[in-house]
């Protein structure tokens, strides 16, 4: 398998900030469909929609960040990622491009939580400060959080 810095990111946005998750864990991108909110949900499960005729979770990443909420999630675009036979919709506020990025700088696991699990790295493209995500690391980090509040 090649080396994962070698291979494509998707990179997005979420605020003002750039984010890049692999392009070989994303599926499909695409327009949120209209959302069905899940009653006593996490905040961050905006709710089911249907993506490409499969019924989908949508995770709203500008609430799994800490940043405030979309007016209106169905104005977000859809990084529809397989996981564990599974097909999530991550919900990004603008999907910008498709590039091989510079080597990730090593880092620290980070002490926050907030970013635990999910953080590949970071590294620059052009002049943008880009922080690279594991896709399923933030799938675990949802499903952990959730199995806890339910146990």
């Amino acid at each position: 398998m090649a080396d994962r810095e070698s291979m494509p990111h998707v990179m997005f946005r979420l605020g003002k900030q750039t984010f890049a998750v692999l392009l070989s864990d994303v599926k499909d991108v695409a327009k949120a469909p209209d959302i069905t909110p899940v009653p006593n949900a996490e905040p961050m499960v905006r709710g089911l929609c249907v993506l490409r005729d499969n019924l989908t979770t949508a995770l709203d990443l500008r609430l799994r960040f800490n940043l405030p909420a979309s007016s209106d999630p169905n104005h977000m675009t859809a990084l529809a990622i397989d996981h564990e036979g599974e097909r999530i919709a991550l919900l990004v506020d603008k999907v910008e491009d498709v590039a091989i990025l510079p080597p990730l700088s090593q880092i620290a696991p980070p002490k926050d939580p907030l970013w635990q699990g999910v953080v590949s790295g970071v590294t620059k493209h052009g002049d943008e400060t880009i922080i690279v995500l594991d896709a399923a690391g933030i799938i675990d980090g949802i499903v952990e959080k959730y199995e806890e509040e339910i146990a």
